[in-house]
C-alpha cells in the first residue's frame, strides 16, 4: 500500500512541476506579446522575435512555440492586469532570471529597431512589478540596446 501512495504523490508532484512550467512559459509568452502590442504597430521582425525567443527559452518544437504563442494572445485579450503573470514569476523566478526576463523585453521592444515611450513605460512597469532595482534594469536596458543598435 505505502508504494501506491508513493507513487501517487510523485505523480502529482510531476504533474505540478510540469503545470508550473507551463504557466511560467504562458507568463513569459503574455509579457512578451503584450510588449509589441504597446506601439499598436505589430511588425514582422516582432512577431518574429517573440516567437523565436520563446522556442529558444523553454527549447520548444515550432508546433508547441505556436500553441504557447496563441494561447498567450488570448489570454492577453482578455487581462489588462499583468500583476497575476508577474506574480508567477516572483514566486518561481530568481533576481537573475527575472533581470533575464527584462533583458527579454528589452530585446523584443528594440527588435524593429526602435523604441517606442509606451514600449519603453511597459518595460518599467513590469521592472516595478518583479521587484528589479532601477540601476540593474537601466543596465538591462542598455546592454540590450548596444547588442542591437
Amino acid at each position: 500500500m505505502s508504494e501506491k501512495i508513493k507513487s501517487f504523490f510523485e505523480q502529482k508532484m510531476n504533474s505540478s512541476k510540469e503545470n508550473n512550467q507551463h504557466d511560467i512559459e504562458l507568463a513569459t509568452a503574455v509579457l512578451l506579446i503584450a510588449m509589441i502590442h504597446m506601439d499598436d504597430d505589430v511588425s514582422d521582425s516582432e512577431h518574429n522575435a517573440v516567437f523565436q525567443t520563446l522556442k529558444a527559452q523553454f527549447k520548444l518544437d515550432g508546433q508547441h512555440t505556436e500553441e504557447l504563442y496563441k494561447l498567450a494572445e488570448s489570454e492577453l485579450k482578455q487581462t489588462t492586469d499583468y500583476s497575476p503573470f508577474t506574480n508567477l514569476i516572483n514566486q518561481h523566478f530568481s533576481y537573475d532570471n527575472k533581470l533575464s526576463m527584462i533583458k527579454l523585453l528589452w530585446q523584443v521592444a528594440y527588435a524593429d529597431k526602435q523604441l517606442h515611450r509606451d514600449e519603453a513605460y511597459f518595460a518599467q512597469k513590469i521592472g516595478n512589478l518583479l521587484e528589479i532595482s532601477q540601476e540593474d534594469f537601466d543596465n538591462c536596458r542598455n546592454q540590450v540596446r548596444d547588442e542591437v543598435l
